[in-house]
This record gives structure tokens, C-alpha cells and sequence, in this order.
């Protein structure tokens, strides 16, 4: 535009009309340029006004999503928590137990009235109490070093509980036997992938007993990793009396196996997309307790629990003295 406007004006000068054509160009530039220096300050203010609503209704979805998500939680946990109107509370057994709790314990009101009732109600509690175990296992989380590594965390966990003083990254890393292309691995085996990575799935019973004792052959100690892998669910609950913590096979959360579509395993199944592992650390009249690495549950009902361990294959561990 610049040439065509510099060889207008050396045309324009051989005559007589040069000076006023170069005026009435002048004037049009000005008259361009003050346009242009009054559009962009509101072409500015404009897109400072948008960007400010967008960001304060980006804020405000976020309060309200955060609020709703909240509403939501709290009414899920009073339903599961609250027994219904006019029922009394049950005193489950594994034979009969509630359906559908994995929670943290709740105390329950006392449901009978007169002297009478209230002693034989007591004397219930203490008969529950006196049957009731509990063992003293500190947790272990798996993340962040490990986000797939439940199953060797669990073991780290018993194995800290009876002394040895490993962490879950050295029996991840130096211990279980695992391989990284995950698609191809046996998971009674080996580790479908590395528990250290995002993308990686599961193993079975099989690799954490070989890593717990490869490790305990290190140490030169008299303990063994056991693979009681399809025992009734009850025989676990036998261990945790004897006081062995035992390591199962559940899901996240304890909810039904779902199943990944990514790929399929060389016997032709699919691979588990939630498959967890928990340590088995105590009982009571009305469920269990557990070291969660995930911190998903540490309480369920012994309907849940049995169900859950028997639908993820009944896969479990014991390190006992030898």
C-alpha cells in the first residue's frame, strides 16, 4: 500500500493537482489513524470484560459442581449409614450379615427398653467384644511411588507388621517379578507391567509370594510366604485369630469386577480394570477390618467382604513362621 501511495504521489507531481492530493492523502491518514487508536482500546476493553464473565462463570459452575458433588456424598453416606425406619439393629454373623455395608463401623442405638432388655443387651455386646480381633497393622499407601502396586504394598505392610523393616518401592523394584509388556504377561505369573507406572494393571497370589520370599530368603529368616489361594472365605478369618494378617484379592472399593476391553489375556479373558488388594487385619460380630493401600475402606460387612474375595477369584496370602 505504502508504493502504490509513494508512486501516486511522484505521478501526481509532474502536475499542477500534486500538493492538493497530497493534502487530502494526509488527512485521510490521520482520520485512519484515529479510528484505529479509538477501535483497539474498545476491541481491548471488550475482550477484558468477556474474559472476566467467563472466568467468574467458570468460578461459579466450579462452587455449584463442588456443592452438588458434596450434597451428594453426604446423602449417600446417610443411607448407608442410617438403618431404615422401624428396623432394629441386626446382629450379623458370616451365615447373616447386612447387605451392601463397607464403612467404617457405627455404633447403634440401644433398641430395647426396661431393665431386663438392657442386660441381655449388654451382655450381647460383651459376648461381641470377647469375640472380636483386632491386630495391630499400620497402614501403607501406595501412592504416589506406586499406583499400581497394591498387591506388593500389601505385602510390605504384613511384612513390616512381623518386623522386617523393607519399603514397598524395594519389593516392587528388586522383588516381584514383573514384565512391561503387560498385554502379554500371565498375571499368576508375573506383574502385568511395573506398579510404578500409571498404565499398568495387576498380578495374582503367585509373583507376591515368590517376591515375599525372595526377600525372606535374603534376610536368612524362618518365615515363608503361603499361597492359600481358594480357601473358603472363613479359613481367612481363622488366620487373623491366630494373629497372621492375611493379604486378599478384592476390587476397589469392594464393588463388582469390571473388566477391561483394551486388550485380551492369552487364555482369551479380559484383564480386570479394578482389581485392588487389601491386608485382612481383624473381625467383629458384624464384619472385618482392613489395611487398605488405597484407603478406599478399612470396615465391611462380612456379606460384602466374602462375596467380593470370592468374586475376584479367592486369591490370598499368609507369611507364617516356619
Amino acid at each position: 500500500m505504502c508504493a502504490a501511495l509513494a508512486f501516486l504521489c511522484l505521478s501526481l507531481a509532474g502536475c499542477g493537482a500534486a500538493e492538493p492530493a497530497l493534502a487530502a492523502l494526509d488527512d485521510t491518514g490521520r482520520q485512519i489513524r484515529a479510528a484505529a487508536e479509538q477501535t483497539v482500546p474498545d476491541l481491548a476493553a471488550a475482550a477484558g470484560r468477556m474474559l472476566s464473565e467467563l472466568a467468574a462463570a467458570a468460578e461459579q459452575a466450579a462452587s455449584e459442581l463442588a456443592a452438588a458433588a458434596g450434597q451428594a456424598a453426604d446423602e449417600w453416606f446417610a443411607e448407608e449409614t442410617e438403618p431404615a425406619e422401624g428396623s432394629s439393629a441386626p446382629q450379623p454373623t458370616p451365615e447373616n450379615s447386612p447387605e451392601g455395608s463397607v464403612q467404617t463401623p457405627q455404633e447403634e442405638p440401644a433398641g430395647q427398653e426396661g431393665s431386663g432388655g438392657q442386660e441381655e443387651e449388654q451382655e450381647e455386646q460383651e459376648e461381641a467384644a470377647s469375640d472380636a480381633v483386632l491386630l495391630d497393622v499400620d497402614n501403607i499407601l501406595q501412592n504416589p511411588e506406586l499406583p499400581n502396586g497394591c498387591e506388593i504394598t500389601a505385602a510390605t505392610i504384613v511384612l513390616n507388621y512381623l518386623g522386617f523393616p523393607v519399603d514397598k518401592v524395594t519389593m516392587a523394584e528388586q522383588y516381584l517379578p514383573r514384565q512391561a509388556e503387560y498385554w502379554a504377561t500371565d498375571p499368576d505369573e508375573a506383574f502385568m507391567g511395573n506398579p510404578a507406572w500409571l498404565l499398568a494393571y495387576y498380578c495374582n497370589a503367585g509373583p507376591v509370594a515368590e517376591a515375599v520370599n525372595a526377600y525372606l530368603e535374603d534376610q536368612g529368616a524362618d518365615y515363608r510366604a503361603v499361597d492359600i489361594s481358594g480357601s473358603p472365605a472363613e479359613e481367612l478369618y481363622e488366620w487373623v485369630e491366630q494373629g497372621v494378617p492375611v493379604i486378599v484379592w478384592t476390587t476397589h472399593g469392594c464393588t463388582a469386577p469390571t473388566y477391561s476391553t483394551n486388550f485380551m489375556m492369552a487364555d482369551g479373558s479380559l484383564p480386570y480394570s479394578n482389581s485392588h488388594c487389601v491386608v485382612l487385619t481383624g473381625y467383629d460380630s458384624e464384619g472385618c477390618y482392613v489395611a487398605d493401600p488405597m484407603y478406599e475402606f478399612s470396615y465391611a460387612s462380612y456379606e460384602v467382604f466374602n462375596w467380593c474375595y470370592e468374586a475376584r477369584g479367592s486369591y490370598a496370602v499368609v507369611i507364617v513362621e516356619q
